[in-house]
């Protein structure tokens, strides 16, 4: 393609004279992405008439116009906000990113998605990215990693995001630097535990997540603590890292199994590793939960229609989602309040069918 002459109209140039978006949207009281829809002739977001008619006025008062409002957006930064997620295949991200994307698109903002496939160095090198495309927002699916050095360069790059009028939402834990809406993965750990002892099992191994990952820190802490509480004495030999996979799921069951960890059921910190070690039971010969019983955590899509159905941990990911998305705009939007404080939502235990009392005692 051709690249326009210096004479083309290419819909960013505007008089010399034009007042720019930001200075319409201040003073008619209006969000930024809320007269880029007014005055935007493409746009199909509803907006009220009265707030239609005060920007419209407001924009002629200055002698803005619309064929100024790409470049007004470049200027500051665009309409694009990026979703970071540590796996796009993981259906726990993926129902957290379809909300949160369909409630920035109903505010005016497309979105991207960044698969880091868990790696420190991916998800920074695309932050850095972002970054310099003057991205509007990012937010990140997932728990962050406690790293020193990792947690310096992201706080580097999210006080250059901010600079410009960007901003960031976590959904999941990442230490006290971003705004967060988050699971209670220490409460939902405790409720797994809870369950299981309630069945009468005293021996209740746990496949964990990665190892340096707040998320599965938390959840360690929550397994720990109901044991600790009910007097269960907490045994290392009954905890292996399954890294939040199918695959390391099944590896770490199976690692349990060679070595004869003795064990009535095994709680996973996530339903993807639940649906693993469920696999290297069978081929071990073992029924669920006649033999083990399973509980996992998250309540991904199609848990419920397993054989049986896996009992597990409910986590709002939708409504986390959509939560995170609407902070994300109010911040870009310039509402500080918006990012003072983690959100935490409650989890719930759904039971299902992989657990029910420990095998009796054989002679």
């Amino acid at each position: 393609m051709t690249p326009p002459g210096p004479d083309a109209d290419d819909g960013t140039r505007e008089d010399s004279g034009s007042a720019s978006l930001a200075e319409v949207a201040r003073r008619s009281g209006v969000s930024l992405s809320t007269a880029s829809r007014v005055l935007n002739p493409a746009s199909t977001h509803a907006v009220s008439e009265a707030t239609r008619r005060r920007v419209q006025e407001v924009a002629e008062a200055l002698d803005f116009h619309p064929n100024g409002i790409a470049r007004s957006l470049q200027a500051r930064r665009s309409l694009l906000i990026a979703i970071v997620v540590h796996d796009v295949r993981d259906p726990y991200f993926n129902e957290c990113a379809r909300a949160a994307s369909d409630e920035a698109a109903a505010s005016g903002y497309l979105s991207v998605i960044c698969n880091t496939d868990r790696d420190v160095e991916t998800e920074l090198r695309y932050v850095q990215a972002l970054r310099q495309n003057r991205v509007a927002g990012i937010l990140f699916i997932g728990g962050g990693l406690e790293d020193a050095t990792y947690q310096r360069d992201l706080a580097r790059h999210l006080t250059a995001i901010r600079a410009y009028g960007g901003a960031a939402v976590a959904l999941g834990p990442r230490g006290d630097r971003l705004p967060a809406e988050v699971p209670d993965n220490h409460g939902g750990a405790r409720l797994a535990i809870r369950h299981l002892l309630s069945l009468g099992h005293r021996r209740v191994a746990f496949i964990d997540g990665p190892p340096g990952l707040i998320t599965s820190r938390e959840r360690h802490a929550g397994y720990r603590a109901e044991l600790t509480d009910a007097g269960v004495p907490y045994q290392d030999e009954l905890v292996e890292s399954g890294g939040f996979s199918v695959e390391g799921g099944a590896a770490a069951m199976r690692r349990l199994l060679e070595r004869k960890a003795r064990f009535t059921a095994v709680f996973a910190s996530n339903d993807a590793m639940a649906i693993g070690a469920v696999q290297a039971l069978r081929l071990a010969g073992l029924k669920i939960p006649d033999d083990v019983s399973v509980v996992g955590f998250d309540a991904i899509p199609f848990v419920q229609w397993m054989d049986p159905p896996l009992t597990t941990i409910s986590v709002p990911m939708a409504e986390i989602g959509r939560s995170g998305a609407r902070r994300l705009v109010a911040l870009i939007d310039g509402k500080p309040d918006a990012g003072r404080k983690v959100n935490v939502h409650p989890t719930l235990l759904v039971e299902l069918g992989s657990t029910g009392p420990p095998p009796s005692p054989r002679d």
